[in-house]
């Protein structure tokens, strides 16, 4: 159900690889109409707080934008930012500290307050958005060997008075 300037439409999945190698998707598109304007849809099942409280969503996205995951009964609502690296992620949203009323209607809203404008930068590809008791792991990023530390973005992780960065070569030779 797209409201305010969302689209929704179940398409073939654009970028079947990676996290998310599904056939299908959901196409999400946020344009003018109002800063809220997302989708909705109502599930089979109701969610309940005792099949858990944390709730993932495989998302893709090109540009970073925080999505707003809402459960309409219980008007329980939490924000994720997208990394926006045009890849498969895994966005966890944490509802532990709320309380659940039976919901089948889940609401979401990219960027919420400002006006979309339809742009590959308001567009957003969903998957396998699920329930669980516990928080899920966070995604594991791998990296191929050798490590040559060319390029940027390695998580070091110093420890025990221990220091890690990454520098330019002090012998090239």
């Amino acid at each position: 159900i797209p409201f305010d300037g969302g689209s929704a439409e179940v398409i073939a999945n654009p970028d079947a690889s990676g996290a998310n190698t599904s056939s299908n998707v959901l196409k999400y598109v946020k344009s003018n109409g109002q800063t809220w304007g997302g989708f909705s849809m109502t599930v089979d099942t109701t969610i309940a707080a005792a099949d858990g409280q944390y709730f993932t969503m495989d998302v893709w996205s090109s540009a970073a934008k925080p999505l707003l995951f809402k459960l309409d009964d219980s008007n329980v609502e939490v924000s994720v930012t997208t990394s926006g690296g045009s890849a498969w992620e895994t966005l966890v949203f944490d509802l532990s500290a709320a309380t659940l009323s039976g919901d089948s209607k889940i609401t979401v809203i990219a960027d919420n307050g400002t006006m979309g404008d339809g742009s590959d930068a308001f567009t957003f590809y969903i998957d396998n958005i699920a329930q669980s008791l516990t928080a899920p792991e966070p995604d594991v990023v791998t990296i191929g060997l050798p490590v040559g530390f060319e390029s940027t973005g390695y998580n070091l992780i110093p420890f025990d008075g221990g220091s890690a960065e990454v520098i330019a070569n002090p012998d090239a030779s």
